[in-house]
C-alpha cells in the first residue's frame, strides 16, 4: 500500500525539519534524565510524525485511511504491522506490560485523530469552534499521555481547563502552519472565524491572500494571551516537575515562531481534492 502513495521523508530526517525542533528540548532533557526513555520516547514519535506527515502530504484520501486504519488496529490487537515492527522496534521495551499498554491505547487514540484530518481534508467541510476545541483535545492529550507514562509510569490528570488548555497548544500551532495547512488543502479554520473575515474554502478555487492575513493578524494576539493564560495548567496535571515545565516553556515560547505565513502577497490555493473520490 505504501508503494500507492507519495513517500514522506525517511524517519532519520524527521528531527532536522521545523515541525520536530519544537521537540528537542523535551527529547533532550528526557534524555539526561533517563537516555533509555529518551531513545523509546523518540522512535514513538518519530512513528507518529511519519504517520503525520503521510496525512499531510497526500491527497488521495483512500490510501491514507487504509494505512492508518490498519496501524491503529494493529496497535489495538497487539499484530504489529511492518511499520510498526521496524519503527517501533523496542520502543516498548523498558515498559512494564501494563505501561505498554497504556501507552498502545493512546497511540491508537491519536491515529484516530489523524484518520479524522485525512477526512477534513477531503470533505472540505468547515469545523466550529466547538469541534475544533474537541479535535484539539483528542489529538494533544494522549501525546502528553504517552510522555508523561513514559517518564512516570503514570496516566496525566484532567482538570476542568484542560480542554481550552489543549486547544490554546494547538491553536498556537495552527496559526503558525496556516498557509502549510492550506496548502495541503487542511482547513483548520472555524466556521465561525471563515464567516467573520469572508474566507471561503472550496476545491481548487484561489482563497484571497488579504483575508487569509486579516484573520491571521487578527486572531494571533487572542492566541498568545490564551496560550499566556492557560501555560501554567501543566503543574496540575501530574507531570512531573521537569516535563511540566518543559511543557510550560513550550507554550510560553511557541510565539517567536509567529512572523506571518509565508506569501502573505500571493494567492494561496489548496490541494485537489481525488480525482475518483466520493464525497462522504
Amino acid at each position: 500500500m505504501q508503494a500507492e502513495i507519495a513517500r514522506v521523508r525517511p524517519l532519520e530526517d524527521l528531527a532536522k525539519t521545523e515541525k520536530s525542533s519544537s521537540f528537542r528540548l523535551i527529547f533532550n532533557t528526557i534524555r539526561a534524565v533517563s537516555p533509555e526513555q529518551a531513545a523509546s520516547t523518540e522512535r514513538i514519535y518519530g512513528y507518529m510524525r511519519y504517520l503525520d506527515d503521510l496525512v499531510d502530504e497526500n491527497s488521495s484520501i483512500k490510501p491514507v485511511q487504509e494505512i492508518l486504519t490498519e496501524e491503529t488496529e494493529a496497535m489495538r490487537n497487539g499484530h504489529p504491522t511492518e511499520l510498526q515492527q521496524e519503527h517501533l522496534y523496542g520502543a516498548f521495551d523498558i515498559f512494564s506490560e501494563a505501561t505498554a499498554n497504556e501507552v498502545k491505547k493512546r497511540l491508537a487514540r491519536i491515529l484516530q485523530g489523524l484518520i479524522v484530518d485525512a477526512k477534513l481534508r477531503h470533505n472540505q467541510i468547515p469545523m466550529s469552534e466547538r469541534q475544533l476545541r474537541t479535535r484539539s483535545f483528542v489529538l494533544t492529550w494522549p501525546v502528553l499521555d504517552v510522555f508523561n507514562l513514559a517518564a512516570t509510569g503514570k496516566n496525566t490528570i484532567p482538570v476542568r481547563e484542560s480542554v481550552d488548555w489543549m486547544h490554546s497548544i494547538v491553536r498556537v500551532d495552527t496559526l503558525g502552519d496556516l498557509h502549510e495547512d492550506l496548502s495541503h488543502g487542511l482547513n483548520l479554520i472555524s466556521k465561525e472565524d471563515m464567516q467573520r473575515y469572508g474566507i471561503v474554502f472550496r476545491n481548487g478555487e484561489p482563497i484571497p491572500a488579504d483575508r487569509v492575513a486579516d484573520y491571521y493578524f487578527g486572531t494571533a494576539d487572542e492566541v498568545i494571551r490564551n496560550a499566556d493564560k492557560y501555560a501554567n495548567i501543566a503543574y496540575r496535571v501530574g507531570l512531573p516537575t521537569w516535563l511540566a515545565t518543559i511543557v510550560y516553556m513550550y507554550s510560553k515560547t511557541r510565539r517567536f515562531q509567529f512572523k506571518g505565513p509565508k506569501s502573505l502577497e500571493t494567492t494561496i490555493y489548496q490541494a485537489p481534492l481525488d480525482a475518483n473520490a466520493t464525497r462522504e
